[in-house]
């Protein structure tokens, strides 16, 4: 079990298969804070692992934990 300091909240990274999959930004809530993302049919609310991120509707991003009912989340790069 992972655990590391971000944005002043402890996440845990739990190491779920689920992780590393694809979701869709479907509202801003708070820009460069917090979005609800769609992420296997569900929604969730989302943080993102990067400081200062703009991320928009419909914009895909990858999962990459969780704490409690959050998802951690990171752009996908367009590389």
């Amino acid at each position: 079990m992972l655990v590391q300091e971000n944005h002043r909240r402890s996440v845990v990274d739990l190491g779920c298969s689920r992780f590393g999959h694809e979701a869709i930004v479907t509202d801003v809530l708070q820009q460069g804070g917090e979005w609800r993302v769609r992420f296997q049919g569900s929604y969730w609310h989302a943080w993102c692992m990067q400081s200062m991120v703009e991320l928009q509707s419909n914009q895909r991003v990858s999962v990459v934990g969780r704490y409690n009912n959050v998802l951690l989340i990171q752009p996908i790069s367009s590389s």
